[in-house]
C-alpha cells in the first residue's frame, strides 16, 4: 500500500509540474498595439516571457517529485515541501499576470513601439490575458494541494513498509507451502560433515545408518 501511495503521489505531481512547464510555452497575454512606429499589430507573449519564475518553478517542482521518488524519510518531506512551495510560487505568478496583464508584457509592446519597457504606458496597448494563466493557477493550485499532503503523509510509507515486511515474515512462518529461506553455505556444510560422521560411526557399529532397524552385529 505505502508503494502505490508514494507512486500515485508522485505520479501526480510530475504530470501537474510538466504540464507548468508546457503551459510556460503558450501565449500568455494578446496585445493590440497601435503607434506611429508600430503601424498597428498584434503582439503576444508566452508563459515565459510574461512570468519567467513559472516554468523554472515547474521544473523545481518536478525535480522535488523526482527525489521524493528515490529519498526516505526526511528527504521525502524536504522534497515535497520544496514541490509545494514551487507551486504556491505558480499560482503567485499566474495570478500576477491575471490581474495586470499589460505589465507582463510591456517588453513586448516596447520593442514594437520602440522604446523601452519602463517607458509603456497604459494607452499605448490593448492588453488581455489568455487562458492559459487561468489554466497555469489551477495546475499550481493542484501541485500545491498534492505535494502537501504527501509531505504530511509520507512518514507513514515508511511505518507502512515495515508494517509489510513484518507482516509477510510472520506469514510465512505458519506457512507449510512457503518456500524455505536458503540456508548459509558455511553451515550447510558444517551440518552435511556432521552427518557424515555420524554415518561413519553408526556402521562402525554395525548399525545401519539410514535407519533401516538394523541393530549391532554381534
Amino acid at each position: 500500500m505505502s508503494r502505490a501511495t508514494r507512486a500515485r503521489t508522485v505520479l501526480l505531481l510530475v504530470a501537474l509540474a510538466a504540464l507548468v512547464v508546457v503551459a510556460g510555452a503558450l501565449p500568455w497575454t494578446r496585445a493590440e498595439v497601435a503607434g506611429a512606429l508600430a503601424g498597428g499589430g498584434e503582439v503576444v507573449a508566452n508563459g515565459g516571457a510574461a512570468a519567467p519564475l513559472v516554468p523554472a518553478l515547474g521544473l523545481v517542482a518536478l525535480a522535488g517529485a523526482a527525489a521524493a521518488s528515490t529519498t526516505r524519510r526526511a528527504g521525502t518531506v524536504v522534497a515535497l515541501v520544496a514541490a509545494a512551495l514551487a507551486g504556491a510560487g505558480v499560482v503567485a505568478g499566474s495570478a500576477l499576470v491575471l490581474a495586470d496583464p499589460l505589465a507582463a508584457t510591456t517588453a513586448e509592446v516596447g520593442a514594437v513601439l520602440g522604446v523601452t519597457a519602463g517607458s509603456v504606458r497604459a494607452g499605448d496597448a490593448d492588453v488581455a490575458a489568455t487562458a492559459w494563466p487561468v489554466v497555469t493557477l489551477v495546475l499550481g493550485l493542484l501541485l500545491t494541494a498534492a505535494a502537501a499532503a504527501g509531505a504530511v503523509v509520507s512518514p507513514r510509507w515508511a511505518r507502512d513498509r515495515r508494517h509489510e515486511v513484518v507482516t509477510a515474515g510472520a506469514g510465512s512462518d505458519g506457512d507449510d507451502d512457503a518456500p524455505a529461506a536458503p540456508a548459509d553455505p558455511a553451515a550447510e556444510r558444517v551440518r552435511r560433515r556432521g552427518e557424515a560422521f555420524d554415518a561413519w560411526d553408526a556402521l562402525s557399529r554395525g548399525e545401519d545408518p539410514t535407519g533401516g532397524g538394523a541393530g549391532p552385529r554381534p
